[in-house]
């Protein structure tokens, strides 16, 4: 059984600001200031600071695309407000291989983590938050990763094959939930 206690956390939630989104998992720290929001019309490129985030970053502006309908560019200028910036090697080796930090706040998104795993969860939880409000996002920081280490799925395709699309696209729905153990029961 779960034994429930309480940290005490380095903020302390007011009334009346944003509300922590919604997003499966749901996300672990989420501290808001105020009820202000940032909107997502105003937002047009995406920066990351580490080339090994680009297939990253590369997945997550067509994915953006798809749920919005607005085209990013990427760049690896600055960060900046006005985008959403993939930062690696940052936020601390407490958040783990997984977690990372989201700062949403001045116009633009920062993701924070310490591994390219991380920067990718991040995104599957914009993706998420922008699924339920194409417009804007609430302005906060988050702290987000996974309880358990291994979220997976088994498929058993012995019985009753399936085509290799409809398993890329099981796979790509795990990665929007953020699970991380995938099986496949072959033959018997």
């Amino acid at each position: 059984d779960d034994i429930t206690y309480l940290v005490k956390g380095e903020h302390t939630q007011e009334e009346g600001v944003n509300e922590k989104p919604v997003v499966i998992p749901e996300i672990q720290e989420w501290y808001a200031w105020s009820n202000g929001t940032v909107a997502l019309d105003e937002i047009t490129k995406v920066f990351y600071d580490d080339v090994s985030l680009e297939p990253i970053v590369d997945e997550f502006i067509a994915d953006y695309k798809d749920i919005t309908g607005r085209s990013l560019s990427k760049t690896t200028d600055k960060a900046a407000a006005g985008q959403f910036n993939f930062l690696m090697n940052a936020g601390g080796s407490d958040l783990g291989e997984e977690g990372y930090g989201m700062d949403i706040t001045g116009g633009g998104v920062i993701i924070y983590s310490t591994s390219v795993t991380g920067n990718m969860y991040g995104a599957q939880t914009i993706l998420q938050m922008v699924s339920q409000d194409p417009d804007e996002m609430p302005e906060g920081m988050m702290r987000d990763y996974p309880r358990f280490e291994v979220r997976g799925l088994l498929l058993d395709i012995a019985r009753k094959p399936i085509g290799m699309e409809m398993i890329w696209e099981i796979a790509r729905t795990m990665r929007y939930y953020k699970m991380n153990d995938f099986q496949l029961h072959l033959s018997d």
